[in-house]
């Protein structure tokens, strides 16, 4: 069978999902009370996957747990037997699988691109405000905003890739990595383009622009620091 499961990807990568499986008596108008058959495993820890098969395997997801459980659910309709009614004390039975997403694999995926930019947007900012670099690697503002322009278009095409694999409307958890990679796309310029300004604020006169030099990192990483622990 196919089985559709509504997931909350708020948190993707780092996402824990749960998948429950109804199991009902074919008379669901008899109020039959399923148990599973506890005595026929060995072990019922959910840790030890009772009820699974030791090759089941869901690609890129980890299996966390499976356990059963009896829960009471409440329902708009009869199911066309007429005489149909949930009565207080008879559950259903449903066995559920805990997963949990391959992170590893997520994050070698998405951070990879996310975080080549952000070194080479680190260098791009000393080459656009020293002097001696910028005549080193003979590269000048206009160019140094063309190369910008081609890594923002990275990062535009690596979050639509990312947003279409997953099924949601709400903003996820990464998302948030590549909102913050943007603002520095835009913040880089617009710091070397104030440094290169006839009037220079003290903040980008000072040390060749050092401020912001000394800034990106532990703004970046704390900001980023702040969303996950939200």
């Amino acid at each position: 069978g196919t089985l559709y499961e509504r997931f909350d990807y708020s948190r993707y990568p780092i996402d824990y999902e749960s998948i429950g499986i109804r199991i009902w008596h074919k008379a669901i108008d008899k109020n039959v009370v399923l148990i599973p058959d506890v005595e026929s495993y060995n072990l019922m820890n959910p840790v030890t996957l009772p009820g699974l098969d030791r090759n089941f395997s869901l690609s890129d997801w980890e299996i966390r747990a499976a356990f059963f459980d009896l829960r009471s659910n409440a329902y708009a309709t009869n199911f066309g037997t007429g005489n149909y009614q949930l009565q207080e004390g008879y559950p259903e039975l449903s066995f559920n699988i805990m997963i949990q997403r391959n992170l590893v694999d997520a994050f070698i995926r998405n951070m990879t691109p996310l975080f080549v930019v952000a070194l080479l947007l680190f260098a791009v900012m000393f080459i656009m405000t020293e002097e001696k670099m910028s005549k080193k690697f003979a590269m000048d503002i206009g160019e140094n905003l063309v190369f910008i322009g081609s890594m923002f278009f990275v990062i535009i095409f690596c979050h639509i890739s990312t947003r279409s694999k997953i099924p949601t409307l709400e903003i996820f958890y990464l998302e948030y990595f590549y909102f913050i990679m943007d603002v520095a796309l835009l913040w880089v310029p617009t710091s070397a383009s104030l440094y290169v300004a006839e009037k220079k604020s003290f903040f980008v006169r000072y040390r060749e622009n050092l401020m912001s030099k000394l800034l990106y990192w532990p703004v970046i990483l704390g900001v980023l620091l702040l969303i996950t622990a939200m």
